[in-house]
């Protein structure tokens, strides 16, 4: 493939625009350090370093060749965790693939049991690292364990109706939602293979669905009937709130996603007068209502329509990646005050963001240096908070001879941390904590030797570990209380792996 790249910085800062014109692709992905974009092409995956979107590219050869050629790629997505970040899902046809991108190889999800007809959307849970969904034509939605991908988990069937869309709720692992043809359908793994709630309000076809990064209950769909609706699923019914519907009288919505900031969405339609540009609407009621129900703020940037767009993190901005139908790529800055005008209180405290390569784990995403001589013996008696710089205690100095007696000697009645699960057998446990609408889980894994693991390296593990967990971008005094809820407990112990 030759790489013909046209690269451009437009007249406004914000804006650079790259041109591929040898891609063939609907659907791009951002990894989960907003670093690299997967950007499937007919025959190969093309890898984008978007700190330099036209230098050392990076093409891997795609699965799914038959009789007929290569399949199109349906779906692409990039792991959502950071201990993950060296793996990607793609569909083509019916075939579904997980790939390593440190050693370049795949692994095709179903030797045991596959979809019959063509995967047509889906997603890796941002909670829970373990659970990916597809669904496909032959009306079923699959549900599968990314420690065995032999064959699904759980199968949801939606007979004569098969799912275009999937999408897993981003705050709690056991919801998620189909879309078919004008019904959105949300289901909760733990009750049932049917449908919680059955949501039939739009006119027309639904083009995308988006689950709000901090509520819990709240999905957006928008349509082909021009509308952009907000459903509350708390309950057994499913409510909207026609107070934040959006509606273009003359514009189908093709794609509609919550910012990463304050409380807002971003929308592009579908005909070709509006698919170039991107609408910014903004929920807080105050500003809408003034607005008269307005989008607060239009990008115009592309020559053609757009395909896909994904928000980039950053650390002191952030960043929009759109695709669109020239096969062009764009990265769209957004301004403080813009974000303001969305109701964003974000602190910037980070002034670059760390060095890191693909396939590589973040060793510590605020880019603090942790020397051995600052953090020795600092376990027993006490540490430091890497966020606020404060001296955090511990409580608790017993050393357990076994990770079964290191869970009975949890002890959560004074920190505001629930113990979710523990497996001393399988080596795991799930913590999590919460305030406001903000929650964080984390599913931590153990060595065999961690018991006999020196005080000086967990504490400087578990440091790291903490830091990134909790990303600069939160509220500070939001991180500094999660970071003290968790180290407050009587944990004697620190996870080798995070999720």
């Amino acid at each position: 493939m030759t790489e013909q790249l046209q690269h451009k910085r437009d007249n406004r800062p914000e804006l650079v625009s790259v041109q591929y014109p040898d891609i063939e692709a609907d659907v791009i992905s951002c990894s989960a350090d907003g670093i690299y974009l997967a950007v499937p092409g007919l025959e190969e995956l093309l890898i984008v370093n978007l700190d330099h979107p036209t230098e050392d590219l990076q093409y891997l050869p795609l699965g799914g060749e038959d009789e007929g050629g290569f399949d199109v790629t349906t779906a692409v997505q990039w792991s959502p965790h950071l201990l993950l970040n060296n793996e990607i899902i793609s569909a083509s046809g019916n075939v579904v693939s997980k790939w390593n991108l440190t050693t370049g190889s795949y692994l095709i999800l179903g030797s045991q049991l596959r979809h019959s007809k063509t995967v047509s959307d889906l997603d890796w849970s941002a909670v829970n690292p373990h659970k990916i969904a597809t669904c496909s034509d032959d009306c079923l939605t699959f549900v599968w364990d990314a420690r065995d991908l032999r064959k699904p988990q759980t199968v949801l069937e939606s007979q004569m109706m098969p799912a275009c869309t999937v999408k897993w709720n981003k705050v709690q692992d056991n919801i998620l939602a189909t879309v078919h043809d004008k019904t959105l359908r949300v289901w909760d793994l733990r009750k049932s293979n049917r449908p919680v709630h059955y949501i039939e309000s739009h006119r027309k076809r639904i083009f995308c669905i988006d689950w709000s990064p901090t509520y819990e209950h709240h999905v957006i769909s928008c349509s082909k009937d021009c509308t952009v609706r907000f459903w509350n699923v708390r309950g057994s019914e499913a409510c909207e709130d026609e107070a934040l519907r959006c509606t273009d009288k003359t514009s189908p919505f093709w794609k509609a996603k919550y910012t990463p900031f304050g409380q807002a969405i971003l929308t592009v339609a579908k005909t070709s007068s509006t698919d170039k540009n991107l609408l910014l609407w903004t929920l807080d009621r105050t500003t809408r209502s003034q607005k008269k129900k307005q989008p607060i703020s239009v990008k115009v940037g592309h020559d053609d329509g757009i395909l896909d767009f994904h928000w980039r993190k950053l650390y002191e901005d952030d960043q929009l990646v759109t695709w669109s139908k020239n096969k062009t790529l764009q990265l769209w800055t957004v301004g403080h005050l813009l974000k303001q005008h969305c109701g964003s209180d974000r602190v910037q405290t980070i002034s670059s963001p760390p060095q890191t390569s693909l396939g590589t784990e973040l060793t510590d995403e605020a880019g603090l240096d942790h020397t051995n001589a600052e953090l020795a013996g600092s376990f027993v008696e006490g540490f430091k908070d890497p966020v606020s710089g404060s001296f955090i205690p511990t409580r608790s100095t017993v050393q357990p001879t076994s990770l079964a007696q290191e869970f009975a000697l949890l002890n959560f009645d004074k920190a505001k941390v629930t113990l979710e699960e523990t497996n001393a057998d399988k080596s795991f446990c799930t913590v999590s904590a919460a305030r406001d609408e903000h929650k964080v889980s984390l599913t931590m894994y153990f060595s065999e030797d961690i018991l006999t693991t020196s005080h000086q390296a967990l504490s400087s593990t578990r440091e790291q570990h903490w830091t990134r967990l909790i990303r600069p971008g939160y509220d500070r005094s939001w991180r500094e209380r999660l970071f003290s809820m968790f180290n407050t407990t009587d944990l004697v112990w620190s996870p080798v792996c995070v999720d």
